[in-house]
């Protein structure tokens, strides 16, 4: 049995954004009644809402909108082979040599995916940063907000180059852009000034 809680704004607010960063639903028994929140990743997924692990709707459920939220970005490559390697069976974290075609197969499809997607409001953070700077390389720490995830990102769409730490060679050491990287920023511009 359930305890039923007082939930505040904050907490339903922190309780949304872990939901949508592990793209899932999460449904809290409240004083109330029962409060689900569904992040925007799963707004209008018909699929979600006729699976038969969900309980039939109440009319007592209160649902809380709060709003809409940035989606969250395209994993990082580490993130997403580790995943890919979880749903195939491999719960493991060691590197066992026998993984390195599944490896190879998880980056591939990786790739493909972010190539399908619009490029996000980091790498663009990114590319911005870069192309006001675009004669010189720059380490990660310079890159306030940008991290790894987003690095490799932009390295995959071949926005960017690296060079990669001499211990480590796994981090990134200095990064600068590329002239593809500097036309997709102009093509961004000239679509988001076309919107207006």
């Amino acid at each position: 049995m359930t305890r039923k809680l007082a939930i505040s704004q904050k907490q339903a607010e922190a309780l949304l954004r872990a939901a949508q960063k592990h793209r899932g639903i999460i449904e809290v028994e409240t004083l109330m009644g029962t409060v689900r929140l569904i992040p925007e990743c799963h707004v209008g997924n018909r699929v979600l809402a006729e699976t038969p692990s969900d309980p039939p709707s109440n009319e007592d459920d209160v649902f809380i909108d709060l709003g809409p939220s940035d989606p969250p970005p395209f994993p990082g490559k580490a993130t997403f082979v580790r995943s890919y390697l979880y749903e195939r069976g491999h719960r493991s974290n060691h590197d066992g040599s026998h993984l390195a075609p599944l490896r190879a197969e998880a980056a591939k499809e990786w790739r493909r995916q972010l190539l399908a997607q619009e490029l996000g409001k980091r790498e663009k953070a990114a590319l911005e940063y870069l192309s006001a700077r675009k004669d010189d390389k720059h380490s990660l720490s310079e890159l306030k907000g940008i991290g790894p995830d987003t690095i490799d990102r932009l390295l995959a769409r071949e926005f960017v180059e690296a060079t990669f730490h001499p211990k480590h060679p796994e981090r990134v050491a200095l990064v600068w852009i590329t002239k593809s990287g500097m036309r997709e920023l102009t093509k961004d511009k000239r679509s988001q000034k076309a919107a207006l």
